[in-house]
């Protein structure tokens, strides 16, 4: 069971690897091929840098929005999966609970004092052996 949750873990980190390549290959391309397009269109039509700088600032807004849209969706599907797995915990699912492992509420805290101790009593340091 530990072999697999070891391989588990690793195929997670792997896969969080290669996404935050590929996003990080995405954000470098996408505005360069954006200002190479806006670049021939400068040079076809006579213009200064208006359509590479625009072209370019446009896939760096669009390239934020989609990363924003990513994150939100990926949220929301973590969230689901807790609220289910929660849920099914509550309900007693035996499968969830297994793939989650024992889940045990917590023992409720004893705000008793030990018997024979007030807190009305002095501390001796006298007394101490």
């Amino acid at each position: 069971m530990t072999n697999n949750n070891n391989n588990n873990a690793r195929r997670e980190l792997n896969n969080g690897f290669g996404d935050s390549l590929s996003r990080a290959f995405e954000l470098a391309v996408t505005p360069g091929v954006f200002a190479g397009a806006g670049y021939l269109v400068d040079r076809l039509l006579g213009t200064v840098a208006v359509f590479t700088i625009t072209l370019m600032i446009l896939a760096v807004i669009g390239e934020l929005v989609l990363w924003w849209y990513r994150y939100d969706h990926k949220m929301s599907q973590l969230e689901a999966e807790l609220v289910a797995k929660r849920s099914a915990v509550r309900e007693g699912d035996e499968r969830v609970i297994q793939s989650v492992g024992q889940v045990k509420a917590p023992a409720p805290i004893d705000m008793r004092l030990p018997t024979g101790v007030t807190l009305d009593d002095r501390f001796d340091l006298g007394d101490v052996r």
